[in-house]
């Protein structure tokens, strides 16, 4: 389920991009993942949906079937996620403001991509939540993938509650 002040929009530098088309308050739902299921060594995975599934086990991915698709990431995110495939505002947005979520609030593993975000507390990678520096991983409280919680032990506050599968 797609909030309807969300929308695509074209993005300067990544192509496509979520933006606030009105103003949203701290705590609104954004988007779901709410598509298919793939886990790792499958033989029919699709690999051209490699960039838009959201992992929420070691070896496990989930897809949208709405703008969550498309949502791109940033090391100075205003969406988290709640529980396993919501994604809510972390903060009031502005119309206009683009609508990001930082992929390690999900994601783990070894992989590493050089970040682009341009944001002023842009790290320069984006990696795993392992690499995420403490400070960072703790501003995140509420708003991380329940599997991450669970991974690394951290109290049940961490994720924002039960899980939505």
């Amino acid at each position: 389920m797609d909030n309807p002040k969300a929308e695509v929009r074209e993005h300067s530098t990544f192509g496509r991009g979520v933006f606030a088309a009105e103003s949203i308050l701290a705590g609104e739902a954004i988007a779901m993942f709410d598509g298919e299921f793939y886990e790792e060594g499958d033989p029919d995975y699709p690999w051209e949906v490699d960039d838009y599934v959201l992992q929420f086990a070691e070896d496990r991915w989930r897809d949208s079937k709405g703008i969550a698709r498309v949502l791109n990431h940033s090391c100075q995110p205003n969406i988290g996620i709640r529980n396993a495939f919501r994604l809510i505002a972390m903060r009031d947005i502005a119309p206009d403001e683009e609508l990001c979520y930082d992929y390690a609030m999900a994601e783990d593993g070894q992989w590493q991509l050089d970040c682009q975000c341009g944001s002023p507390n842009c790290r320069g990678r984006m990696a795993g939540f392992a690499a995420l520096p403490e400070s960072v991983r703790e501003s995140y409280q509420g708003f991380i993938s329940h599997w991450l919680v669970e991974k690394y032990q951290l109290d049940s506050t961490w994720s924002g509650g039960p899980v939505d599968i």
